[in-house]
């Protein structure tokens, strides 16, 4: 009796054991914070760009700098393929570590990729289950590739400047589960349309800086855009659909010469 409860106690450690064999270090890993889509240059194909950090050049004493050249705090790469799932394939070839997307945070849609249709970007989405269901998704006024190339002033990372947008409740903050149950419900919706600019100044390397922010929204229904609203308008409707963190009510009187405005806080 005794010989066989050394037995099950050997064969148990051995299964504690055999867990040590799969398991990634976390230095192994390649950390997507943000993933820009576009239409490939050839017809029928999808180009895609990804934002991640460099731990090793990440210093919170220091700023942070641009993407390209010596001394980056985060990389991009960029593929074109047929679909998603092979871009992401030809992305991990170039890599020494293994691609984990766990942590992405933006997913922005270039102008002619959102005309064209997401209904490959939504299959992706449904089929890759370590996407958070939290990752906030946004359009470009053009190529979503180029906002990349924003200069972060605050943050480390261009990625953790648009996730801000979705964060503080600007406008829209809609995630890929809202865009998920969007279209599984039959409906439409929206979602920031992002503006792209050149800043005056430039940076030490007399590099010049790019700023971005939100200039509208932009309409989905069955998978395509539909529609872009200004800013006016954009904030009228997430104001309607509860999603603005902060309103501001405005009150004219005394044919206009007179007004009087009250900020209020939506906590929907």
């Amino acid at each position: 009796m005794r010989t066989l409860k050394i037995g099950v106690v050997i064969l148990l450690l051995l299964n504690l054991t055999g867990c040590w064999s799969s398991k990634v270090e976390l230095d192994e890993l390649t950390f997507v914070y943000g993933l820009f889509i576009d239409v490939g240059k050839e017809a029928g194909t999808v180009e895609i760009t990804i934002n991640s950090p460099l731990p090793n050049r990440l210093n919170s004493g220091s700023q942070p700098s641009s993407g390209g050249g010596d001394g980056n705090s985060y990389s991009t790469v960029s593929k074109t393929a047929d679909t998603i799932a092979d871009a992401m394939l030809l992305v991990q070839k170039d890599l020494t570590r293994q691609l984990s997307l766990s942590q992405l945070k933006i997913i922005v849609l270039g102008k002619a990729y959102a005309e064209q249709g997401i209904g490959e970007l939504l299959l992706w989405i449904r089929r890759e289950p370590s996407l958070p269901l939290g990752t906030y998704v946004m359009a470009s006024p053009g190529s979503a590739k180029e906002m990349n190339t924003l200069t972060p002033i605050y943050e480390q990372l261009p990625s953790d400047v648009l996730r801000s947008f979705g964060t503080e409740k600007y406008m829209f903050s809609t995630t890929i589960k809202d865009c998920i149950f969007a279209e599984a419900s039959g409906v439409g919706f929206a979602i920031n349309n992002l503006s792209f600019g050149k800043k005056e100044e430039t940076t030490k390397e007399g590099k010049p800086q790019y700023w971005a922010g939100i200039q509208g929204a932009m309409l989905f229904q069955n998978e395509k855009m539909k529609g872009i609203l200004k800013l006016k308008e954009g904030r009228a409707l997430a104001w309607a659909a509860g999603k603005l963190k902060l309103s501001v009510y405005s009150v004219t009187w005394d044919g206009g010469e007179s007004a009087a405005s009250e900020k209020s806080k939506n906590n929907g």
